[in-house]
This record gives C-alpha cells, structure tokens and sequence, in this order.
C-alpha cells in the first residue's frame, strides 16, 4: 500500500452536517463494555459479513486489470485487510429497525451523539497516531452492477479516490443511513479480530436511549450504570408504549 493521505473529503461521498444526530445500538453487555474500557469496537473491513464491503463494483474492477491505472483489483483487496469500521445510524428519530437488528433483544440501549462530535475525536485520533487515519462520514449507496467509484475523470489523483471503496455500500442497505469511522493503516495490516478505539464516553454521549419493550427494573439499572459514570442523560424510548 502506499502512504495513507485519507482525508473525510477525499473518501466520503455523501455530506453530513456537524449538527446531524447519529445513533448506535448496543446490547446492555457491549454498552457496558464501552463505558468499562472507554472504547469503540471497530471491525476489520474484510471480516464483515456483507460480501460486498471493500470490494469493487464491476466496470471499476475492469478498471483495475489495466496495468497503467495503479494496480490490480486483486492487489488492492488488500485494503480491505488496512481498514477497520464503526457504524452508525444518522438519523433525526430513533429507528424501530435498527433495535432488533443491533440491540439484540428488550434488553438494549441505543446512544445519540452529533456528527460533529464524533469528528473532533477522530481528529484528535489522527494527529497522535503514526501510519493511520481517521476519519468519518456519510456511506454511500450504490448499484454494484451499473454504478462506478472511480468517476471520470479517472486519470486524476486515483490514490485519493481508491479509498473510497471503503465508504460505500450495496444500495440494497440504503435504510440504514449510515454514518462509519473508518481506520486506514499502513502496515502492519489490522488484526483479523479488529481493534478498539479509544473514546471516553462523556464527550460524545447526549442521550442513552433504552429499548422500548425494556422493563422499569431494566431502565432503572441502565440508570444506575450511567450515573456511576457521570452521564444523566438515560431517557425511555419515544417508541414505548404510553399506557
């Protein structure tokens, strides 16, 4: 790989205010591992389950083959082994989807924070860390048959534009409306578990969001643990029933 100059505007095809509301889902078991370790799991690019994150949409894999543009599809896979991602929701409202499919039961939490916020750890990452960056914005959503990373004109500042294949997804998960931090390093590659990156919880949490089929006893622990913490910021879901 070459030397990373990632930069959120060279990667990140789709804009995000600073002021934009993300979410994430946890299980009560990640949350507290979050606050515990003050740290974020970020998952090896290669290792999730979409077989489409990382990799190149057809007419740009045709791209590649060509000698002259840089390198093969095949060498550049090995970005995907560079790279590791935190996910997140953006979204004005929390989303009745997004509970089961990443808090794992009644018994789950969600957190709101900003864009902006989010970023300003990320900068902070970056200007301490030697051969990486970090980054974060908005995925973008794309027809993996008839859409193309690699824009015309193709022949300018390729080494900035080959990030971007790391911040886009198969529009088939365009609900998700996600917003990703993504790690580039140099070498040595990420280990295949991921890593965690460190973030202390107080400056990017506003709101600790729980589930709306949760129980009193189970809002009243996820309280308590947050209290212990310095956040007072434990709210019921707007979705919980009103009677």
């Amino acid at each position: 790989m070459a030397k990373v100059h990632a930069s959120s505007s060279d990667i990140f095809g789709r804009s995000v205010g600073a002021s934009a509301t993300l979410w994430k889902y946890f299980s009560y078991a990640k949350f507290c591992s979050f606050l515990n370790r003050s740290a974020l799991h970020c998952t090896r690019v290669d290792q999730f389950s979409d077989h489409f994150e990382g990799n190149w949409p057809a007419s740009d894999i045709e791209y590649w083959e060509n000698p002259q543009n840089g390198g093969s599809a095949e060498q550049l896979q090995l970005l995907r082994k560079h790279s590791v991602a935190c996910c997140w929701v953006e979204s004005s409202n929390e989303s009745a989807a997004m509970w089961p499919l990443y808090g794992g039961g009644a018994e789950s939490v969600a957190i709101t924070t900003t864009f902006g916020a989010l970023d300003n750890v990320l900068v902070a990452q970056s200007a301490s860390a030697e051969k990486e960056a970090w980054v974060c914005g908005g995925v973008a959503y794309i027809d993996f048959l008839r859409d193309s990373i690699m824009a015309a004109p193709r022949d300018d500042g390729y080494r900035q534009r080959v990030f971007k294949v790391l911040a886009v997804k198969h529009a088939s998960y365009n609900y998700e409306n996600e917003v990703r931090i993504l790690g580039i390093r140099n070498f040595p590659e990420f280990p295949e578990a991921g890593i965690d990156l460190v973030v202390d919880p107080r400056l990017i949490i506003e709101r600790v969001v729980v589930n709306p089929l949760a129980q009193d006893w189970f809002f009243d622990l996820v309280s308590a643990t947050c209290r212990e913490r310095g956040l007072n910021q434990v709210v019921h879901s707007e979705l919980r029933r009103l009677n």
